[in-house]
């Protein structure tokens, strides 16, 4: 069942975190400060020669193909929809993938915006959402992972198996759609995972607008759903204010989101950003200068790593300007290495980018873009750009003078001002609507911009 999330579930807000325990350590700690924990990847083994290496002798760095099987799942089952969890390093340490290489546990996952209800056994877990909002339940864990949860008056004999939950989709099929839920905390539910252990629920769960062009959902709450939307005006159910497009196009977002990062050393030529052919680049973070000791390290002096306080000011800006919203990129180092933030240190360019699913247009100077989507559709744009930042688009038949200024490209909120919430949308690129960037080049207008 699809529901189009409220703002809070933007993509923007999901914080990626990776954490990196070294083999001799003897706890990996997860925790979101907001939110529950979604677990994206989990590699124990070695992968490189940098990671967890100090004081290590290269014969226990050299084999980067080491892993161990089982460990995704192992830290899901552990970690999934809790706000924190610790594992045990000896829970990890039961075979050696590699004998003799030294090995980490690294895992990568997301701090998902959500409201988190735990209710014992015997008891009942309680949902609900302010009016005109709906439950959607991220997931469900029964049984127990911690032994610290639901732990008044029990007997440390039955608190002590903390792997026996299971997931379920119960909960969601009981509660989604409904502005409140209640949901009994019992093994007649959920059957039971581990006998004579005490147990308990525990859900993740956002609110979101419910939208009344999906198909309803399946299961028990069908029946509320049609009986609700059938009482809905036709006029009611096909207006979009602003807010539920917001709404809606967070969804969308979310659900087709690849993280990437692309690290460059100082003395090479450029960094190229790419997305698929069907996605634009949206850039998060860039950082010019240190952060850690290890980034672009082979073969540098101590010295020249040790400063990891090192940024130089205005990256971001830079690279947005020469990236964001494009299928692909190059950022000259030459256009990066302008100042020096620190004397004597060995810099990197990271930068950090999502790729968005997205319609890319691109109009040429006093030609008019035609912006589209079905009748059941509508326009949402992320972003649009008017001037010049490369000197092949928009080229044809133009002396070179009026191609050469590649730094003359503004963001402009006009496209979307005027398209959002529309079935169809014509603007024209002209200095008229967005005015001159830069008096004496030719320009063109890029939108990148989704049907929801």
């Amino acid at each position: 069942m699809l529901f189009v999330v409220i703002c809070l579930f933007m993509a923007s807000a999901v914080s990626a975190v990776t954490v990196i325990t070294c083999e001799t350590g003897s706890t990996h700690t997860l925790a979101c400060a907001n939110g529950v924990i979604n677990i994206q990847s989990a590699f124990y083994g070695r992968a490189n020669m940098y990671t967890c290496s100090e004081d290590r002798p290269t014969s226990q760095l050299t084999n980067t193909m080491c892993s161990l099987s089982g460990v995704d799942d192992f830290i899901k089952s552990r970690c999934d929809l809790r706000t924190s969890c610790e594992i045990d390093m000896n829970d990890i340490l039961t075979s050696d993938p590699c004998q003799g290489t030294y090995k980490y546990l690294q895992t990568n996952f997301d701090c998902l915006p959500s409201i988190h209800v735990i209710a014992c056994e015997d008891d009942e877990a309680q949902l609900s959402c302010t009016p005109g909002c709906v439950i959607y339940v991220y997931g469900a864990y029964y049984g127990r992972r911690d032994e610290t949860i639901c732990t008044e008056g029990q007997q440390p004999a039955v608190l002590e198996n903390t792997q026996c939950a299971n997931p379920t989709d119960l909960v969601a099929q009981s509660c989604n759609g409904l502005e409140s839920c209640t949901v009994p905390a019992s093994n007649s539910v959920f059957g039971d995972p581990c006998y004579g252990t005490y147990k308990y629920i525990e859900t993740a769960y956002v609110c979101v607008y419910p939208s009344a062009d999906i198909p309803p959902p399946d299961g028990p709450v069908a029946l509320l759903w049609l009986k609700h939307h059938q009482s809905e005006s036709s006029e009611t159910m096909q207006h979009f204010s602003t807010a539920m497009l917001l709404a809606a196009v967070c969804l969308f977002m979310a659900s087709g989101i690849s993280a990437e990062t692309v690290v460059t050393c100082e003395n090479d030529r450029a960094q190229y950003l790419q997305c698929r052919g069907n996605e634009v680049i949206s850039v998060q973070s860039a950082l010019y200068g240190r952060a850690d000791s290890i980034t672009c390290s082979e073969g540098r002096p101590p010295q020249q790593l040790s400063n990891t306080m090192c940024s130089q000011s205005g990256i971001l800006d830079l690279v947005k300007r020469s990236c964001e919203l494009r299928q692909r990129c190059q950022i000259n180092m030459s256009d990066v290495r302008t100042s020096d933030p620190c004397w004597g240190t060995y810099k990197y360019l990271q930068t950090n980018f999502i790729c968005l699913r997205a319609i890319q247009d691109v109009t040429c100077e006093h030609s008019t873009a035609h912006l589209r989507c079905g009748r059941r559709r509508v326009i949402f744009v992320y972003g649009a750009y008017y001037g010049r930042r490369n000197r092949r688009t928009c080229s044809d038949g133009r002396p070179q003078s009026q191609v050469e200024n590649v730094n003359c490209i503004n963001p402009t909120q006009t496209v979307g001002e005027r398209c959002n919430g529309r079935h169809f949308c014509s603007i024209e690129a002209s200095n008229s609507v967005f005015g001159d960037p830069c008096y004496g080049t030719y320009k063109y207008m890029e939108v990148a911009y989704v049907c929801i």
